[in-house]
């Protein structure tokens, strides 16, 4: 990794800015021109699974060459792509997708409102559960939620994904303990899970 010596060097800011466009013309730009000369329209076809990943998320069928399933932010790769006249290209925000359909479908009431104010679900229930380990009740952690949201750190909020998306599917506390410690490689005894499970429930009761 050359990252850690940037700015060090001449030769090696010259690797890393080779080795982004590298990037940029392997993994895009020369994959979409050879898609737009077999296509023939000048428009770039991808097709779009909806079953395909466990997470709910889309995913996309390779086509020869590649996809716009991934997309560069570098805006001037971004520019490169315009709608027809008439026409708009829209944009979809398919974070924590499971957890919306959920809420939505469940019509859990407190899910739901923190979507509609923006609230982050990891952190709204990582600060609960931290919260709830400190001996608070629900009352209490709702009339203080923005201090005790604002205390959570990167790894508590990764802790609350394996409740968040385990519990939202099913799982008891078995399953839970393996998956989170197979997929997220965090370690829960039986007690926690137990402790935590309970806890998510107290948070999201129309569930």
């Amino acid at each position: 990794n050359l990252k850690p010596h940037a700015g060090q060097f001449p030769i090696v800011d010259l690797l890393i800015r080779r080795a982004k466009l590298e990037k940029l013309h392997g993994t895009y730009l020369s994959k979409w021109r050879f898609l737009l000369e077999q296509q023939g329209d000048r428009r770039l076809h991808t097709t779009y699974k909806l079953w395909m990943a466990r997470t709910g998320r889309t995913s996309a069928e390779h086509d020869t060459g590649g996809t716009l399933q991934q997309f560069p932010r570098e805006s001037r790769v971004r520019e490169l792509v315009k709608a027809d006249e008439g026409w708009e290209i829209a944009g979809a925000d398919q974070s924590a997708i499971e957890m919306r359909t959920g809420a939505w479908i469940a019509n859990e009431r407190r899910l739901l409102q923190f979507f509609n104010e923006g609230v982050d679900p990891h952190i709204a229930t990582a600060s609960w559960i931290k919260a709830a380990r400190a001996g608070a009740m629900l009352d209490e952690w709702q009339e203080d939620m923005p201090r005790w949201m604002s205390d959570v750190t990167k790894e508590e909020r990764q802790a609350a994904k394996p409740p968040n998306f385990g519990f939202l599917f099913g799982m008891r506390e078995r399953k839970f303990q393996a998956t989170a410690l197979n997929d997220y490689g965090i370690s829960f005894s039986l007690d926690e899970c137990t402790f935590v499970r309970k806890g998510w429930f107290t948070l999201y009761p129309d569930f």
